[in-house]
């Protein structure tokens, strides 16, 4: 794993797109439980908006609008904007954590 690692940092853009590398030390950040249940909702059925996909999670649409920010900020998926509306659309398919550093 740390070659993948190695790769996408050295060439971005050199592994598949819709693969993404994220650093053990991200994972904790990335890998919440409200984060993944949020990418497997947009994934199965794709919101029309925010407010839309906080509700079906049951959840404030300020805590969805962040955790969409931080996956987003890491490329798990993007936010199309259809005039004053944002959808969020899942990017990738795959999310490659090295667990182990180098000289581990």
């Amino acid at each position: 794993m740390d070659k993948l690692l190695d790769i996408e940092m050295a060439h971005p853009g050199t592994l598949p797109e819709r693969l993404v590398v994220i650093g053990a030390a991200d994972l904790a950040r990335v890998a919440t439980p409200a984060r993944m249940e949020l990418l497997r909702e947009v994934e199965s059925r794709p919101p029309k908006s925010v407010g839309e996909l906080a509700r079906r999670l049951g959840r404030p649409i300020e805590a969805v609008s962040k955790d969409l920010r931080v996956l987003s900020g890491y490329g798990l998926l993007e936010m199309a904007k259809e005039g004053r509306i944002k959808r969020p659309r899942v990017e990738k398919d795959l999310l490659v954590v090295p667990l182990l550093t180098k000289g581990a």
